[in-house]
C-alpha cells in the first residue's frame, strides 16, 4: 500500500528543502548539465518532466534555485510567500531566487516541465526584463514558449559540442518571450508596439519620430503612456535595454569594442562614458570586476 513519507531530504520546517512523497510520487525525471565555463551568461542548470500526486508536497525556504514550472495536466497549488495561486494546464508559475515557496496537486493526479537556470546575468536579467515580481502567467499564445521547452529539455544532459551556448541562446529567448506575455495581459496597444519596436531596433539606431509613427499615438501620448506604465521615457527605456544587452555582451568575453560596434554605438569612447554614466563603472572594469567573483 502507498504510505505518505518524508521526502529524502526531511520533513523539517525552517530547512531548505523538505516535504513529503506519496509512494513513488512525485516522479522527477530530471536531466542536469555539467556546469559551463564562467563565460556562459546564462545556462540550464537541470530540466525535465515532473508527476505529482495529491499527497506529495514541497517546500522551499529562501529558494537556492529560479525555475520555471510549466502545469502541463492536472492543477497545482503554488504558494509564493505566503501568496497562494491555482495553476492550471498551460499556465506557468516562477520560483523566484530567496523565496519562500511550497507546491502540492489539487488533482488526484498532474504534471509539469520545469527548467532550472544559472549563470552570472540571470539576477540582472529577470529583473530588467520586468519578471522580477511576476509569480504566475496565464493565457497567451505558447507556441514559441513550447518551442524553447522543448529544444530546451532535448539539450538538457546531453553534452553535445556547443550544447551550453544553445541553451544560453534558447533560454534567453524564453525568458524574453515570457515577458512578452506578461506585457500583453496588461499594458495597451500603442506601448505594446512601442515595446516591440524599440526591441527590435536594440541593435541599430532608433529615432523617436519613426517610434511615434509606429505606436500610432501623438509623441505626447507615447511619453504619458511610457511614463506611467514603465516609470521612463521611450528613450530611456530604449537605451536601458541596449545597455543591458551591452552588459549580456560583456559578460561573454567580447572586447569593448566590438559591443560598442554592434550595438551601433557612435564610437567605443562614447558607448563606455554612456556605460560609466549609467553603472558608475566603466565597461572594461565591469568585465573586470565579474572575472573576480
Amino acid at each position: 500500500m502507498k504510505v505518505r513519507k518524508p521526502c529524502r531530504y526531511g520533513a523539517v520546517p525552517g530547512t531548505p528543502l523538505w516535504g513529503y512523497d506519496y509512494g513513488d510520487y512525485p516522479i522527477h525525471s530530471f536531466k542536469h548539465n555539467t556546469h559551463p565555463n564562467a563565460y556562459i551568461p546564462l545556462t540550464v542548470s537541470a530540466g525535465g518532466d515532473d508527476k505529482w500526486h495529491r499527497n506529495c508536497v514541497r517546500h522551499r525556504h529562501c529558494s537556492r534555485i529560479f525555475a520555471i514550472e510549466y502545469v502541463v495536466d492536472g492543477v497545482f497549488i503554488f504558494t509564493h510567500n505566503k501568496v497562494s495561486y491555482r495553476c492550471e494546464k498551460g499556465d506557468i508559475f516562477l520560483v523566484h531566487l530567496e523565496a519562500d515557496c511550497s507546491m502540492c496537486c489539487e488533482t488526484v493526479f498532474a504534471s509539469k516541465k520545469m527548467i532550472c537556470l544559472d549563470g552570472p546575468i540571470l539576477k540582472t536579467l529577470i529583473s530588467s526584463i520586468g519578471l522580477e515580481n511576476v509569480t504566475v502567467i496565464r493565457g497567451g499564445d505558447r507556441t514559441e514558449i513550447d518551442r524553447c521547452f522543448d529544444e530546451i529539455l532535448a539539450l538538457c544532459g546531453t553534452e553535445t559540442p556547443g550544447m551550453h551556448h544553445q541553451l544560453s541562446l534558447l533560454t534567453y529567448n524564453l525568458l524574453i518571450e515570457l515577458a512578452k506575455q506578461v506585457e500583453c495581459a496588461d499594458l495597451p496597444p500603442p506601448l505594446l508596439r512601442g515595446i516591440d519596436f524599440i526591441r527590435s531596433h536594440i541593435r541599430s539606431e532608433l529615432f523617436l519620430d519613426d517610434l511615434v509613427a509606429y505606436s500610432g499615438v501623438s509623441k505626447a501620448t507615447l511619453h504619458r503612456i511610457f511614463v506611467k506604465y514603465l516609470k521612463t521615457s521611450p528613450m530611456n527605456y530604449y537605451l536601458e535595454l541596449k545597455m543591458n544587452e551591452a552588459k549580456s555582451m560583456l559578460l561573454s568575453n567580447q572586447r569593448v569594442k566590438e559591443v560598442a560596434r554592434r550595438l551601433n554605438f557612435s564610437s567605443a569612447a562614447y558607448f563606455s562614458a554612456e556605460f560609466k554614466k549609467r553603472y558608475g563603472i566603466s565597461p572594461r572594469s565591469y568585465c573586470l570586476k565579474d572575472d573576480l567573483h
